[in-house]
């Protein structure tokens, strides 16, 4: 079974789905399948400013509850600071559920980041993951990752980071360290508006960079 994720619309109606939290329907509703846990809040406010985002948390330990998701905070609370609107996922290390996760989230969001999994190990396959469900990369942003990243640190060359484009989002792999995420979600700030306009098209000349459904009309 395909993953699910559902999205964070401020303006959503609670998912008759899943179990509402303490707060009921202003409180985060957690959605669970066997591929994927995902969170999601009704809150009141605008809508979002700079589209929608799914941070997804590929760790065994996070996904068994014996590990916090330090990172996925960290990106969400930076993304809401950008005027997101941010959806969290979490899978384990395992690459079909990766793909079937990214292929289900895709035509709903508008960027993708998952953080984790970009190591040298055996358990790490979320580059590959991203390899098998994207139309093309956008080799350029984990290059720049890279480089900022190696101001800091020399590992961060060893990130086996992609980025690239399914249905009109943008998925980039982030390290699964708080610091090293934040610090590549920070490289890519200033190039993120653009990426994502240029995405969502419409596109100036008649070929279409991808095929699949259009969400965006």
């Amino acid at each position: 079974m395909a993953s699910r994720v559902t999205r964070n619309d401020r303006d959503a109606a609670p998912n008759p789905d899943g179990p509402q939290g303490a707060g009921g329907s202003e409180g985060p509703a957690r959605v669970a399948d066997e591929h994927a846990l995902v969170a999601r809040e009704h809150s009141g406010g605008p809508a979002h400013e700079r589209g929608l985002a799914l941070v997804v948390t590929v760790s065994d330990g996070v996904a068994s509850g014996v590990r916090q998701d330090a990172s996925g905070d960290g990106l969400d609370r930076r993304l809401r600071d950008l005027g997101f609107g941010v959806d969290r996922a979490v899978v384990p290390d395992e690459q079909r559920q990766i793909e079937h996760l990214l292929v289900a989230a895709a035509g709903d969001h508008d960027l993708i980041l998952t953080t984790g999994g970009t190591g040298l190990t055996p358990r790490d396959v979320t580059p590959q993951a991203t390899l098998a469900v994207i139309a093309y990369e956008v080799p350029g942003i984990p290059e720049l990752m890279r480089f900022e990243g190696g101001r800091s640190t020399p590992y961060a060359y060893l990130s086996r980071a992609v980025a690239g484009i399914l249905n009109r989002c943008l998925i980039v792999n982030l390290p699964g360290s708080p610091r090293g995420a934040l610090d590549s979600l920070a490289a890519l700030e200033p190039i993120l508006d653009h990426a994502l306009v240029t995405v969502a098209g419409p596109f100036e000349h008649e070929s279409r960079p991808e095929t699949g459904p259009d969400r965006r009309g």
